[in-house]
């Protein structure tokens, strides 16, 4: 019995395989929708013992204080969509990087903890991924919402799936990059306003999707085990 797994952004479909866990919305019984993000979390809970869990994300820790406009943590130079927002969001207000990509402030930040405590002092984090796909969503989104910040993501367009699409600036709701950064310019101009998207919860009704239910995916599991699903 094969079971196919990426983190990348790869379809199950090209390989010889039985099962699969993967990003896609694929709902058949011999695939279960994995995003990279619930991997990390899990991770963090059950085997790092990670400061940051749930909680950060479920709203239930205070909000550190904003001392700077926003952030941006990056090093692979590949995706030009990443670096041209960069560089219009930077003329705005100065985006601080932390990452080896545009670095600005003369230090690199090390380790995922360290990202995020950089993260949670800076009113925005630009959380793009390197490329679009439907779907496809990692880790990014999910450090702005630990951090407390208002994460401006672009990569999956169909994100609100998985977050309330209230809680975030989703850049594929604006039909040009200028127009989602006249929006930031608004929310970060209005106190009130950046603070009612911040206390948005996380999840629609604050309700955790299924799949990110680490229960749920032991059970899909050993059902492909003890062969009690399908094989296509």
């Amino acid at each position: 019995t094969k079971i196919f797994y990426t983190g990348e952004n790869q379809r199950p479909e090209n390989y010889d395989c039985h099962y699969a866990i993967s990003f896609d919305h694929n709902y058949e019984s011999w695939h279960y929708r994995l995003p990279l993000f619930v991997i990390y979390m899990w991770a963090w809970k059950h085997l790092h013992g990670m400061k940051y869990n749930m909680d950060y994300i479920l709203g239930k820790i205070d909000i550190q204080e904003k001392t700077s406009f926003a952030s941006f943590v990056v090093s692979n130079p590949n995706c030009k969509e990443r670096n041209t927002f960069f560089e219009l969001l930077n003329k705005y207000s100065i985006v601080d990087s932390g990452g080896k990509l545009f670095n600005n402030i003369k230090a690199n930040i090390n380790g995922e903890q360290g990202k995020i405590d950089f993260l949670s002092t800076r009113k925005f984090n630009v959380c793009f991924e390197p490329y679009t796909y439907p779907g496809y969503v990692t880790e990014k989104i999910m450090h702005a919402f630990y951090a407390g910040t208002i994460p401006i993501y672009w990569g999956n367009e169909l994100i609100a799936s998985d977050f309330n699409r209230d809680s975030f600036i989703n850049v594929h709701d604006f039909s040009t990059f200028e127009d989602a950064i006249d929006y930031i310019i608004k929310v970060d101009s209005d106190s009130n306003l950046y603070d009612k998207i911040l206390a948005v919860p996380k999840f629609i009704n604050n309700i955790p999707p299924s799949y990110l239910i680490l229960d749920n995916f032991l059970n899909w599991f050993d059902a492909v085990v003890y062969n009690k699903i399908l094989q296509r």
